[in-house]
């Protein structure tokens, strides 16, 4: 399941376990990159970063899992700074 959680953010849920797995499609997801989409006659280059985030069996505030996908993004954003200083 994907759903839009505010601005240019989405998340997609996978159901699975296996983190391998999730690695694997985050990958899938990320080659993307560089691609474009046409919107209002222009070529727009995808920049695509993911992040994960593995969602407690347990019942589930909402509150708790859009906190805990926003830390998995500023991870991301912050790994993604990392790479670009070295």
């Amino acid at each position: 399941m994907t759903f839009r959680i505010g601005g240019d953010e989405f998340a997609l849920i996978t159901g699975s376990k296996d983190l391998s797995y999730v690695e694997d499609l985050s990958r899938e997801v990320l080659s993307h990159n560089g691609e474009y989409v046409s919107w209002e006659n222009q070529k727009i280059p995808l920049s695509l970063r993911a992040g994960i985030h593995q969602v407690p069996e347990n019942n589930l505030k909402y509150d708790d899992f859009y906190s805990g996908m926003h830390k998995a993004i500023e991870e991301c954003r912050r790994q993604e700074q990392i790479v670009k200083k070295v």
